[in-house]
């Protein structure tokens, strides 16, 4: 294991890194089946007259939800070790990812760190796989997972992708959308990894939301 990651990459793994909490979120949601079964009763199996219904469980999900956290405990303790640190966050999916962002800068001097980047995006694109559902199943959204969303940085596809899982009035949230925001410059790129150019979604959202309010009042105006 060798090599270090570069400035590019590092902007890159601290996008992805910024989508975990909520990722976690949905993972748990997803292992528990209830983003699926749509409430539902489950048959019983047992060939029973008992009430008592086996609690519905998604075994894939919870191991890519094991996989992606066996990841970032990886990476946390190969920092560690390396560095001689302390972990100061908490066990939790949202905790080790966060603790892993605040001390990126040491994972990108610490040799081997290189390959970080592939390792995590292949563990996150795993799980956005797994959680990927029927848009009619979606549930409604709170205002925690809006708050959560707002915080990410992410490309426009990666938006467009996020907007698809949020549903409701998220939906018309494209990539293209994203792109005509900022031909109109109501947005401005906040990173840019690469070619690739990050935008934190909270700008992106309200962009969205406001230009949808100015076309809905040139509509009026024209009739």
């Amino acid at each position: 294991m060798n090599g270090y990651l570069t400035r590019a990459e590092i902007t890159k793994l601290d996008a992805i890194l910024r989508t975990i909490p909520w990722l976690a979120h949905q993972l748990d949601d997803t292992v528990r089946r209830q983003d699926r079964i749509g409430g539902a009763p489950i048959p019983s199996l047992g060939g029973t007259d008992s009430p008592e219904q086996p609690l519905p469980y998604n075994h894939a999900a919870a191991d890519v939800r094991d996989q992606l956290r066996n990841t970032l405990v990886g990476w946390t303790r190969h920092i560690l070790e390396q560095r001689s640190m302390a972990y100061d966050g908490d066990d939790t999916l949202p905790g080790i990812s966060r603790w892993l962002r605040r001390n990126i800068e040491a994972l990108a001097l610490t040799e081997g760190s290189a390959e970080a980047l592939p390792d995590i995006d292949r563990a996150v694109r795993s799980a956005w796989s797994v959680i990927d559902r029927p848009e009619e199943r979606i549930r409604p959204i709170d205002e925690q997972r809006v708050a959560e969303a707002d915080r990410m940085t992410l490309s426009c596809h990666g938006i467009a992708t996020l907007a698809k899982e949020m549903g409701g009035p998220w939906k018309a949230l494209t990539a293209r959308r994203v792109q005509y925001l900022r031909d109109v410059k109501a947005i401005e790129p906040v990173h840019v990894a690469g070619r690739t150019l990050l935008y934190l979604v909270g700008d992106v959202r309200r962009a969205h939301e406001h230009r949808i309010k100015l076309e809905q009042l040139a509509e009026v105006a024209t009739v």
